[in-house]
């Protein structure tokens, strides 16, 4: 049997910026239920992926709020996950406020941008992280593959010093990669031209080895995702190459294995076939990574999902690696 790594992390996508995948509307219990089952398989890590998307809050920020125009949410969810994490032993990080503009023009004003990070990861660490031993580090949630998204480049670069200088603890990004599944090609182009356009291992390494160059100092971990490649051609090569390019600039190699599967004529995401979760798993062992996340168990993954092929995929991976 070739081994496989465990996946011991996962983001928790509570408000979502992808309006393809819906909310499960799940009551406190549930999710103290689904904590449960991720420490039942070995996860000691949940990254909250923003606290914030648009108008939409995870928790009452009162700058946001005033500054930003965001609604008073009827739950503080953030307070809950902190509880949820002290009980079950789980390290939470958390994610910063999305606003919806796109990085990508010359009307990003990124000094704006970079002020609402930096407001709520304060308040944040004032008002729930900073007395909590579940608190684990901060996770900068621009996700992008472009290699001209320089102001997302720069918000990892201050903001992430930001970070650092506020608690001392790690921060983590999960950059995406430009490939032949990428969202911003396959709106556009039918999968042959994709595949032409989409960017080589090679180019990807150049990439990526001048952005990590940048940002060194203000970023910690990496964990770039993989299902915008193609699994069966070209994901063991890029995995090997996000392995080097990470530790040669000083940083920790984690691995974002998405339990959603893109390799489908739906539209919506649904859970990765078990075997070709296996896949992906054994290459990154095989890769040299140590450390596994996940986007995203919840919806993916969990036996709580409103997707029977979640529940289905939890009941094969803890028979798995139970054996």
């Amino acid at each position: 049997m070739v081994e496989a790594l465990p996946i011991t992390g996962t983001f928790i996508g509570e408000i979502q910026a992808d309006y393809e995948i819906p909310d499960q509307n799940w009551s406190d219990e549930v999710w103290d239920a689904d904590f449960a089952a991720m420490k039942a398989v070995g996860i000691d890590t949940a990254i909250i992926i923003r606290c914030g998307v648009r108008k939409k809050l995870l928790y009452p920020s009162e700058w946001l709020m005033k500054n930003a125009g965001c609604e008073r949410p009827r739950r503080d969810k953030l307070q809950l996950f902190f509880k949820l994490a002290e009980k079950h032993g789980i390290k939470l990080w958390i994610g910063g406020y999305y606003s919806g503009n796109d990085w990508m023009l010359a009307t990003y004003d990124v000094q704006k941008e970079m002020e609402h990070m930096k407001r709520s990861f304060a308040e944040i660490w004032e008002n729930y992280a900073k007395n909590s031993p579940a608190f684990g580090g901060w996770y900068l949630s621009q996700e992008t593959g472009a290699r001209t998204a320089y102001n997302v480049f720069e918000c990892y670069k201050q903001v992430g010093a930001f970070c650092h200088d506020l608690s001392g603890h790690q921060t983590l990004i999960s950059p995406g990669i430009s490939g032949c599944n990428n969202g911003s090609l396959t709106s556009k182009y039918p999968p042959a031209a994709c595949r032409r356009i989409a960017v080589t291992p090679d180019e990807h390494r150049e990439m990526w080895g001048n952005v990590l160059d940048y940002v060194k100092g203000s970023v910690d971990i990496v964990a770039f995702q993989n299902s915008q490649v193609n699994r069966d051609t070209q994901m063991r090569d890029f995995l090997k190459v996000n392995y080097d390019v990470i530790t040669a600039n000083g940083m920790t190699p984690w691995t974002n294995i998405e339990t959603f599967e893109l390799e489908t004529s739906l539209r919506t995401f649904p859970p990765i076939s078990f075997e070709c979760l296996l896949d992906k798993l054994e290459w990154a062992h095989q890769a040299g990574f140590q450390k596994a996340i996940t986007y995203e168990f919840a919806h993916f993954m969990s036996p709580n999902s409103c997707a029977m092929a979640a529940r289905n995929l939890y009941g094969l991976y803890k028979d798995y690696f139970k054996k």
